[in-house]
């Protein structure tokens, strides 16, 4: 977690490269805590968000279909672990992240993908709704991410697919 804010600080006064091999360095360390017990959801989550960094430095960088890889994989492991404890708001509201960042690489491709997007946006939605309703929600998670999540998903109806 501590490469991953050093990451954050590195990515955030421009330097990129330091940035990468930080959010790198966090993945490796994340993951050999995570084989060495893998029911640990902790360590499991801080995969998950290495993953979601380095994707976010790769998408960035116009690299969108390693970008795409990342989330994918974060997008996994947030579901085994929103699926193991489906009443843990946080889980739950962290399935959210991947699910917005893999839709936003798919919804600008062909049909299939776009169909993926509007499925997991419309997931990420309902996952929001259900929670605000029992007041499970920060106050950005229920006014931007909420209103984001539904933006995107009028954009993915109203638009024509591109052509295959």
């Amino acid at each position: 977690v501590s490469l991953n804010n050093l990451g954050d600080v590195l990515r955030a006064q421009g330097n990129q490269e330091e940035a990468l091999r930080s959010f790198s360095q966090s993945l490796e360390i994340a993951q050999r805590l995570a084989a060495q017990e893998p029911d640990n959801a902790q360590w499991q989550h801080d995969v998950s968000m290495s993953f979601v960094r380095l994707g976010d430095m790769l998408r960035d960088q116009g690299n969108l279909e390693e970008a795409l890889r990342y989330f994918s994989q974060s997008l996994g492991i947030r579901q085994r672990l929103a699926a193991r404890e489906p009443d843990n708001a946080q889980w739950q509201t962290d399935l959210v992240v991947p699910q917005t960042r893999v839709a936003s690489i798919l919804m600008h491709g062909a049909s299939t993908e776009r169909t993926e997007a509007a499925r997991l946006l419309s997931q990420a939605r309902d996952t929001l709704l259900r929670l605000a309703a029992s007041s499970r929600l920060t106050h950005e998670q229920q006014h931007q991410w909420l209103p984001d999540i539904e933006s995107m998903l009028r954009v993915l109806t109203q638009e024509e697919p591109e052509e295959a």
